[in-house]
């Protein structure tokens, strides 16, 4: 079994005295809590703001937390997000187990069940968490009885649930437990991927599908949304400088949608991304050469992101009881245009309404059985939205981009790689907060989270930057 490790600093930019813990500690000493910074190195941790697993509590699985914003960021529970500065207790998180807390946020006293147990005797479960496979769980000893309203066993798999969420009430009794051999509750899970052949180039594309249903336990009627990251090439799109030059036509505007100042020399295949638009005819400007004489472009290839994105769910399909995300992750809202409750899922089976509320991205969990608007993440780009828990318009980059001019951004979600973040256009400028820099790693940023007292920034260039860390 691999070790748990955990190391705590007491400045940001993982400097200063270090910590580092590999078990549970209901009180962490005195002189070793301060905590302005935090490295995962291995195993899935909670950390809390008192002693005894008490406060605010913060999941962290394996990564790097360089500043009180990224682990705030991170707290379970988006009602209560203070945090003191320290770590005044911790503990790792039990895989392949259900792990019950007898208090909500996986507080207070824990109780750990790896294997079929027929007598757990749990009076008052508050939170659990699922590590590993599929569970059900029973209000009896021995594998019996059921939970209102359906009275049956309540089947859970692997996920961090607050049990008011879950389950409508405060708290539930747990009297056995029984791991199931089943991978879902209906359908088993299945990844697609398409192999996209562009130019003499190929390339593995993930397939970003999610299936809605309008009954509980993927029953009832359903509806895929699906899409690739790169389309096939279409013959139209591609330009050969050989063919008849571009011209305008009069009263035709052409408006900037990227700049690109990194192209290297040669006849190399060069690739750049970061930039949205819908139009027919595309125009290419070169404006500097490496040896001064007039450019010579053999080819230029446009791709079309074909990811799913539905402002208005028709009212017949949007009924939602139940949601399996075959691949990608997915962020869904309880009305169109983006608004209401948003909901980010991972790659997984959601059973029923309890598990899909559970993963609400804000305050506001209520859930209204309704899928209005739906949205693919994109797996590695940082994405900027106009309003917070992730809702409104969105911007998407997956490289730098030194023009976005973006006035309001009230959350941010980062996959793959560190960007910093910059208020003015060309990589310029500095927030009166954080230190005057602004570099965030993968995560799921809500700015009045993140830095207190800031509930939105003006974005004006991104840039992708190596690990600082």
């Amino acid at each position: 079994m691999a070790t748990n490790s955990i190391s705590i600093y007491d400045e940001e930019g993982l400097r200063g005295t270090k910590h580092t813990f590999s078990d549970t500690v209901a009180d962490v000493p005195a002189g070793q809590n301060s905590c302005f910074s935090i490295k995962v190195t291995s195993g899935e941790w909670l950390v809390y703001s008192y002693n005894d697993f008490e406060g605010t509590t913060v999941r962290l699985p394996p990564g790097i937390y360089p500043d009180p914003g990224h682990i705030r960021s991170n707290h379970v529970n988006p009602a209560n997000t203070t945090w003191n500065d320290m770590v005044r207790s911790l503990r790792p998180i039990r895989q392949d187990a259900v792990t019950m807390y007898d208090k909500d946020d996986f507080r207070g006293a824990e109780q750990v069940v790896t294997c079929d147990d027929p007598d757990v005797e749990m009076d008052n479960c508050c939170s659990l968490v699922v590590r590993g496979g599929w569970w059900s769980l029973y209000p009896y000893g021995s594998y019996s009885g059921g939970y209102p309203p359906s009275n049956m066993e309540k089947t859970m798999g692997p996920g961090n649930y607050r049990v008011p969420l879950v389950a409508g009430g405060e708290t539930i009794t747990i009297g056995s437990i029984k791991k199931t051999e089943e991978t879902s509750p209906s359908e088993s899970l299945s990844a697609e991927k398409q192999a996209v052949v562009a130019a003499q180039d190929t390339r593995e594309c993930t397939m970003s599908s999610i299936t809605i249903y309008s009954e509980e336990r993927l029953r009832g009627t359903k509806k895929t949304y699906s899409g690739n990251g790169w389309l096939p090439r279409d013959p139209s799109w591609v330009v050969d400088s050989a063919g008849p030059a571009w011209v305008d036509s009069n009263g035709v505007t052409w408006e900037d949608v990227v700049t690109v100042d990194n192209v290297q020399s040669g006849d190399q295949r060069q690739v750049f991304g970061g930039f949205q638009g819908k139009a027919r005819y595309w125009k290419l400007v070169i404006t500097q050469t490496y040896t001064g004489w007039q450019p010579y472009v053999r080819e230029l290839e446009l791709y079309a992101s074909g990811f799913a994105v539905v402002e208005d769910v028709p009212s017949g399909e949007n009924t939602c009881h139940s949601i399996k995300v075959s691949s990608g992750e997915w962020l869904v809202y309880s009305n169109n245009n983006f608004e209401g409750t948003s909901i980010r899922l991972p790659t997984g089976i959601y059973p029923d309404p309890g598990h899909i509320r559970n993963l609400h991205c804000g305050c506001d969990a209520t859930w209204n059985d309704q899928v209005r608007s739906l949205r693919p993440i994109n797996p590695d780009a940082i994405t900027l939205f106009d309003k917070n828990d992730f809702c409104g318009s969105e911007k998407v980059h997956q490289t730098s981009n030194p023009n976005i001019e973006m006035d309001n951004c009230c959350s941010i979600i980062v996959r793959g790689g560190w960007w910093k973040v910059f208020p003015y256009g060309d990589y310029n400028g500095n927030y009166e907060w954080r230190h005057g820099e602004f570099i965030i790693g993968p995560g799921n940023y809500r700015l009045n989270i993140y830095c207190p007292g800031n509930d939105r920034i003006t974005v004006g260039s991104v840039q992708k930057v190596p690990c600082p860390y």
